[in-house]
C-alpha cells in the first residue's frame, strides 16, 4: 500500500460522503475507487458508498459502469465480500442490467457478476443465500434474452455474439455452484438454450466467408452454450427437462462445418449423459446418434493430425 493511494482512497471516501447528491462527483468517485489499492480500514465505507451510489442513480449509465469497475476490485478476500452481499450488490447488478441494455454496459456488468461468481476467498466462506443465486442467474439469462434479437443484425452481431459467449460462461460457473442447476431451470434456462442454440446454428452457414473473425466468435458462442446444456443433460436430477427437440440440437451442433474440439467434445458429454438414462435409448439409436459422435471424433482428430503435423514441417522449415 503507497502512501499517495492511502491519502486518495481517504480523499475520495471523503468527497463522496460530503456529496452524496452529486451524481458526477459519484460516478468520478467510484472510478477513481476502481484504480486504487483500498486500505483495509476504509473497504467497508468504500462498499457502502458504492452501494449507495448505484441506488441513488440507478438511471446514470456511466457512474453505473464506474461502480461495477469499483465492485470488482472491492471484491476480494475479507469481510468486504459478504458485506457487499448484505448490502445488495447482487440485485443491484441485475437492476442496472434491466435497465440499460447497451452492449458496453452489459459486457461490464457481465464481467462484474462472472468475479462475484468466480473469484474465491481462501480463509472464509462468503455464503450466497438462494435469493442471490436466483438473481444472478436471472441477471445472466436476461442478457442472452436480451440479445437474441440481435442475431439478425448485421451491424451489432460481432459484439453482441461476443456478449452472448460471455454470457453463457458464466452461466457454466454459476451452473456449478451448490443449486445452480436448479436454479437454471426454475428461471427458464431450458427455455433460454433452446431460444439460443437453435438462432446460430441455423446462420452460422449464412456468414460471408470473408467474416472468419466472426465465425470464430459464433463458434466461441456455440461452444460455451453447448457446454451449458452438456451440464444440463448430465445433471442425475435435471435431466429430465431435455426434449427431443433440445437433444437433436446436439446433432446439429456436430454437423456443422469445422467444429472446435470444445463443441465436439461437449456435445459428446451431452450424449453420454443422455445415454445412461432408459428413457433416450429410442432417440438415441433412431438417430444414429453413436454413428454421428464417432464421425465428428474421426473427422476432429484427422484434423487436429493435421494441423500439429503442419505446425512440425513449420518449425522443422524454421529450424
Amino acid at each position: 500500500m503507497q502512501l499517495a493511494d492511502r491519502g486518495a482512497a481517504s480523499f475520495v471516501v471523503q468527497s463522496m460522503k460530503q456529496f452524496l447528491r452529486c451524481s458526477d462527483i459519484q460516478q468520478q468517485g467510484c472510478l477513481l475507487l476502481s484504480k486504487l489499492c483500498i486500505p483495509k480500514e476504509l473497504a467497508q465505507q468504500c462498499c457502502l458508498l458504492v452501494m449507495k451510489s448505484m441506488e441513488a442513480f440507478p438511471d446514470t449509465a456511466q457512474l453505473q459502469k464506474s461502480a461495477c469497475q469499483a465492485i470488482e476490485v472491492l471484491w476480494r478476500p475479507g469481510a468486504q465480500q459478504q458485506f457487499l452481499l448484505t448490502l445488495g450488490v447482487v440485485d443491484a447488478i441485475k437492476v442496472l442490467m434491466e435497465r440499460h441494455t447497451e452492449h458496453a454496459l452489459q459486457m461490464v456488468a457481465l464481467n462484474t457478476l462472472h468475479t462475484l461468481l468466480t473469484r474465491t476467498v481462501q480463509q472464509q466462506r462468503v455464503e450466497w443465500n438462494d435469493a442471490q443465486e436466483l438473481a444472478a442467474m436471472r441477471s445472466l439469462l436476461g442478457a442472452v434474452e436480451r440479445n437474441n434479437e440481435f442475431q439478425n443484425d448485421q451491424n451489432l452481431e460481432s459484439n453482441h455474439h461476443h456478449l452472448q459467449s460471455r454470457a453463457w460462461h458464466a452461466i457454466l460457473v454459476a451452473l456449478n455452484r451448490g443449486n445452480g442447476t436448479s436454479h437454471f431451470f426454475a428461471c427458464g434456462g431450458a427455455a433460454t438454450i433452446c431460444k439460443t442454440l437453435p438462432a446460430f446454428i441455423g446462420q452460422r452457414s449464412q456468414i460471408p466467408s470473408g467474416l472468419f473473425r466472426d465465425k470464430e466468435k459464433r463458434l466461441r458462442l456455440q461452444t460455451a452454450a453447448m457446454a451449458v446444456f452438456r451440464v444440463v443433460c448430465t445433471d442425475r436430477h435435471e435431466w429430465r427437462h431435455v426434449r427431443r427437440g433440445d437433444a437433436d440440437l446436439i446433432l446439429e451442433a456436430m454437423s456443422i462445418d469445422l467444429p472446435s474440439s470444445g463443441l465436439i467434445k461437449n456435445c459428446c458429454g451431452a450424449l453420454g449423459g443422455l445415454a445412461v438414462q432408459p428413457q433416450w435409448h429410442e432417440w438415441l439409436n433412431g438417430a444414429g446418434a453413436a454413428t454421428q459422435a464417432l464421425h465428428a471424433l474421426q473427422a476432429l482428430r484427422v484434423r487436429e493430425f493435421y494441423e500439429d503435423d503442419s505446425e512440425t514441417a513449420a518449425a522443422c522449415a524454421a529450424g
